[in-house]
């Protein structure tokens, strides 16, 4: 029922005196009883606490990779919700879709938000995978992760690169509009189409349990959106 912890120490109070101990060593010590030399235990002078999230399946905890990309975002989202923003169309959606279940996983408050309305493709997605409209920014005052840009591959690609890298677990859901996302920045994968893409899209049909990636993008295209030339 104690805490305890191995550190670094120059000086600590003597137990049940005030009498201070030049230790400069290391030591094994109790958070709770333990006093610094300023006569406070080390729980009341503790102002951060970095605890290892819980991955929803599982009791894994997240990799060193994945600790240190949580740390970087709590660090700039001061407290606050993190807003993760995408336009409308399948590839940053998706990209923000894997992003938000990102930090999730990783015990951050996050929600997808969507700086304009779903184009035709992407609701088309949306209906076709049983997804909910995520909602609309409207004046949101909330820390933002956006998706880097990524010239040499699709947003999709880029996010879920960096979700693999953190050995976070995609759902089905998010791999299936990453997989869109990828057929939609592409062309459905043009001559043109970067190496890093056709990878990702590779591991993603197994993760997105989808046979016929034509049909899918057949779909999306008769819709009557096509990404802009």
């Amino acid at each position: 029922g104690r805490h305890y912890v191995i550190s670094t120490v120059s000086s600590i109070m003597e137990p049940d005196s005030d009498r201070r101990l030049r230790v400069r060593s290391v030591v094994l010590n109790t958070l709770e009883d333990t006093r610094r030399a300023n006569g406070k235990s080390w729980l009341e002078d503790l102002n951060l606490a970095l605890i290892p999230s819980q991955l929803s399946e599982g009791a894994q905890t997240p990799s060193r990779l994945a600790l240190a990309y949580r740390e970087m975002v709590v660090n700039g989202a001061q407290g606050e919700p993190i807003a993760v923003h995408a336009q409308g169309d399948p590839d940053t959606v998706g990209a923000a879709m894997a992003r938000t279940e990102l930090l999730k996983a990783l015990g951050l408050d996050a929600e997808l938000v969507l700086d304009a309305p779903l184009d035709d493709s992407t609701r088309y997605l949306f209906k076709k995978f049983g997804l909910k409209t995520p909602v609309i920014a409207d004046d949101i005052e909330a820390q933002t992760a956006d998706a880097a840009e990524a010239p040499a591959c699709a947003k999709s690609t880029e996010a879920y690169l960096s979700v693999k890298n953190c050995e976070v677990p995609i759902s089905r859901e998010t791999a299936r509009m990453l997989l869109s996302g990828i057929l939609f920045s592409t062309d459905c994968l043009s001559d043109v189409t970067a190496d890093m893409d056709r990878l990702a899209f590779r591991e993603l049909v197994k993760l997105a349990e989808i046979e016929d990636t034509e049909a899918l993008w057949r779909g999306m295209t008769e819709t009557g959106i096509k990404k802009a030339a």
